[in-house]
């Protein structure tokens, strides 16, 4: 998505997760929180809830090293919610 001006070098990359499988279908979460349904063959193979894909002209390609980040974040949010400082 081009943010800025929309020039060249203006572009970021467009995550979406993906939220569940409801049967042929996979149901993605945008960071916008939007949620949509694609079929399920056009993920690529292995992926499942909770991945982070690399959104580019259709095709969704695994983010790896997003995903990762993204669930080291969840944990220590869930880790402040158990042990509150105090």
């Amino acid at each position: 998505r081009p943010i800025g001006g929309g020039g060249k070098g203006c572009e970021r990359m467009t995550y979406v997760t993906i939220d569940r499988f409801e049967g042929t279908q996979a149901v993605l979460e945008d960071d916008e929180e939007r949620t949509f349904a694609v079929p399920r063959e056009r993920l690529p193979a292995g992926a499942k809830p909770g991945d982070v894909l690399e959104s580019e002209g259709g095709a969704y390609i695994p983010a790896p090293e997003e995903t990762e980040k993204r669930r080291a974040y969840a944990r220590r949010l869930e880790e402040m919610l158990r042990h509150p400082p105090t």
